[in-house]
């Protein structure tokens, strides 16, 4: 009764048992793990796209910054040409006085 060959049988299904707990349990850790690297996944991809908007608005707001003070340099170069009342500045000083900017500011010339 003790054969081994007796005993082989008993053992098995204990045996397959174990193998699908031991299957439950992986599969269900790497679900688990799964899980929640697709949350870090997503969480982090959202926090990236916040952090490159911040960035944009920035640069953007930096650029806005930098083209007024621009625009505001020309408007006074311009507003320097216009200074002189038409009647005490004859035709030949405007001119002169248009190429002179035209010299000093080359934003102006680009326009030009």
């Amino acid at each position: 009764m003790n054969d081994p060959g007796d005993q082989e049988p008993s053992r098995t299904p204990s045996g397959r048992l174990f193998r699908k707990y031991l299957y439950s349990i992986v599969a269900l850790a790497f679900a688990a793990l799964a899980i929640n690297t697709s949350f870090d996944v997503w969480f982090s991809y959202r926090e990236q796209k916040q952090l490159l908007a911040a960035t944009q608005r920035e640069q953007a707001a930096s650029a806005a910054i930098q083209i007024g003070q621009f625009i505001g340099q020309i408007e006074n170069q311009i507003r320097w040409l216009a200074r002189l009342p038409p009647e005490l500045s004859t035709h030949e000083d405007e001119r002169l006085n248009a190429i002179r900017l035209l010299r000093l500011s080359p934003a102006i010339a680009e326009i030009a």
